[in-house]
């Protein structure tokens, strides 16, 4: 005879993302600009900051192969109640601005799932290339993301739904680490000003 158990659901994983617009990136990041053009567009800042950061061993980030999403997490993040500023605050945002940010939060979220010793919580889309958009459509071939204050290539093909409520697909690889000194010249910082 077969035993029933009582199952718990997991914990909600909640997180904090803080959502800004072209104007306070470019005032906030944008170093004297070297061999840029000035019509490169600005990169999306997403901060995630995990409730409980499990203490694994050192990361490794996974090799630069290709993943292809077979779980998409954009959606549930933003339904999820302690998420609720920034649901309200992206349809204030310009369109290619909202893609991004919907398209940074899938990524860091991918990233942390892909491989668990990695706690990532900021991404920038357009660190090392300009991201290009098509439609409903982000490439980011150039990103980099950062996790326990160091940074890492990464790179990230990304879909979103027409309502740009949550993603369609999503397509990924990350890199090795970026050498600390290459990190300001690509506007990388260690940690944020609060932390």
């Amino acid at each position: 005879m077969a035993t029933v158990r009582n199952v718990e659901p997991p914990p909600t994983r909640s997180i904090d993302v803080e959502i800004v617009s072209e104007e306070q990136y470019r005032a906030e990041t944008i170093a004297p600009i070297r061999e840029q053009s000035l019509d490169r567009p600005a990169a999306a800042t997403v901060s995630v900051k995990p409730n409980d950061e499990p203490s694994l061993p050192k990361e490794e980030p996974p090799s630069a192969r290709t993943i292809k999403a077979t779980r998409l997490f954009t959606g549930a993040i933003l339904k999820d109640p302690a998420n609720r500023e920034v649901r309200e605050t992206l349809p204030t945002l310009e369109r290619t601005e909202r893609l991004t940010q919907l398209c940074d939060i899938e990524a860091l979220e991918q990233i942390r799932v892909a491989n668990p010793a990695t706690v990532p919580d900021s991404i920038e889309a357009a660190a090392f290339a300009e991201t290009r958009v098509t439609g409903l459509t982000v490439i980011a071939p150039g990103a980099a993301y950062r996790s326990r204050r160091k940074w890492y290539q990464a790179k990230f093909s990304c879909s979103v739904a027409a309502d740009y409520l949550r993603v369609t697909e999503f397509s990924f690889s990350v890199g090795d680490s970026i050498p600390e000194n290459e990190w300001d010249s690509h506007n990388l910082i260690a940690e944020d000003e609060d932390e």
